[in-house]
């Protein structure tokens, strides 16, 4: 099979939509409805930041590459790893995720621009 070229790549995520609403109401009822799951995750880091600060790495990353620049190397160790990696403590989503669409939806979004990335 032919390996993907950066032009494919940049073409991709270029049809990605990074400007899409922020899921906010889906994050704020998991945080409401799965209290219980989430006390053993620090207090001081809400699953809301977590999922920001992982959004913005990977829509940061794709800026890099849809300028023709290179991702720096911290920054692409980081998209190595998904998002239920990254945040083992968010893995009870993953069979939850139909009931947030929202959320479901700009995490696929970002975990396909995710995969792109990593191949550049």
């Amino acid at each position: 099979m032919k390996a993907t070229s950066n032009a494919e790549i940049k073409a991709k995520l270029q049809e990605i939509n990074f400007v899409a609403p922020f899921p906010s109401e889906d994050l704020k009822l998991i945080e409401e409805n799965h209290r219980d799951e989430l006390l053993y995750h620090t207090d001081e880091i809400t699953l809301t930041e977590d999922f920001h600060n992982f959004l913005l790495v990977i829509a940061g990353s794709a800026s890099y590459i849809l300028s023709g620049k290179r991702i720096p190397k911290h920054q692409k160790q980081f998209l190595e790893k998904g998002f239920f990696e990254c945040y083992p403590a968010y893995r009870f989503l993953e069979k939850l995720s139909d009931k947030y669409p929202d959320f479901s939806e700009e995490l696929k979004r970002h975990e396909l621009a995710r995969q792109l990335l990593v191949k550049c």
